[in-house]
């Protein structure tokens, strides 16, 4: 941390590659973020992640696929393992289409870290898997994966638990996830 001399106090954040000159702690929302972002940042507060929880400890939250996806352009923010990225969008597509079947009662993100987001200004919350809500059998569920690029699928939630916020299955619904590590 260095000072101004103003006054305000600098902070230099480093993180997967990116780093940022930032005020700390910021008082109020910077009104140039983007208002997805914005949402999306409220809503993970909301749900226990901020700036002295940044992530990694479960339990963690869960976030629809807009809440996600919607503004999202940071290839850093899912599938970093990925040397041939397909883009954000490519995701989007994919996991929305899965959400749109019959048998699949939700799909939703899991927030692991949001540190680079709140000292990067383009940088978005990193999910590294998502969560499926679905009767489809495991073969079916193997085939999404294959789709997304990931690693899995596994059945039961992630880390040994449930997230902070957990999805209610229907009767004959399970709990997978996938993971791009």
């Amino acid at each position: 941390m260095v000072s101004a001399g103003n006054g305000v106090t600098l902070a230099l954040r480093i993180f997967r590659g990116r780093f940022a000159l930032r005020d700390v702690p910021p008082e109020i929302p910077d009104a140039s973020m983007n208002p997805h972002k914005q949402a999306l940042m409220e809503k993970l507060s909301s749900l226990g992640l901020n700036e002295t929880h940044t992530g990694y400890d479960p339990p963690l939250p869960l976030v629809s696929l807009e809440d996600f996806f919607e503004g999202n352009n940071d290839t850093n923010s899912i599938a970093v393992n990925l040397l041939r990225h397909p883009g954000v969008d490519y995701f989007y597509r994919v996991l929305k289409d899965i959400r749109a079947r019959p048998d699949v009662q939700d799909v939703l993100m899991e927030i692991l870290d949001i540190e680079s987001a709140l000292a990067v200004e383009d940088a978005w919350p990193f999910a590294d898997k998502a969560i499926f809500v679905t009767s489809a059998w495991r073969w079916t569920v193997d085939e999404w994966n294959t789709l997304l690029k990931a690693d899995g699928p596994l059945k039961g939630y992630p880390r040994g638990g449930p997230p902070v916020n957990p999805p209610q299955p229907q009767r004959g619904y399970a709990i997978w996830h996938t993971i791009w590590d």
